[in-house]
């Protein structure tokens, strides 16, 4: 498995160094692998978690708080394993309540019900630009996505940009 470093991942993601550690240290962002040495920690994160922080990038663009991004990042991950794909898996919100309208179309009708606005942040786009980006192929992306088990063997990759 594949595994980028902190720097990596700002990088790929056009982020800073000090907003990642901020997410990670409010448990938005969970990274895939930390290694503690002397008293201090290096994050590891796999594409899932770069998907993770542009679904944060994506609602933070619609001024939505922190701790919404949270929640949202949380149906992400419940929503993906109950789907075991990510094709066509789209998050709705209406700022408040986050669900997938494949797995949950009563909630979306619900949220509508009630006369609030709602919008949608389709997944596999999200995944497709991101394995674009950093020159993945898009038939490896789902493999990408769905994490094995975690073990100490990885292999840490370095983009030059």
């Amino acid at each position: 498995m594949d595994y980028y470093s902190s720097q990596s991942a700002c990088r790929i993601m056009g982020i800073t160094l000090r907003q990642l550690r901020h997410w990670v240290d409010s448990d938005v962002i969970r990274p895939i692998r930390v290694d503690e040495t002397g008293g201090q920690k290096r994050y590891f994160f796999d594409f899932r978690n770069l998907l993770e922080i542009s679904l944060v990038l994506s609602l933070k663009q619609r001024s939505l708080s922190l701790l919404q991004c949270k929640k949202a990042v949380e149906v992400f991950n419940r929503e993906l394993k109950s789907a075991g794909s990510f094709s066509h898996l789209t998050l709705f919100s209406d700022g408040e309540t986050f669900f997938a309208l494949s797995c949950h179309a009563d909630a979306a009708f619900d949220v509508l019900r009630r006369g609030k606005t709602i919008f949608a942040i389709p997944i596999d786009e999200l995944a497709l630009e991101l394995s674009n980006k950093m020159d993945i192929e898009e038939k490896d992306t789902a493999s990408l996505l769905f994490r094995q088990n975690k073990d100490s063997n990885y292999v840490l990759i370095k983009f030059k940009f």
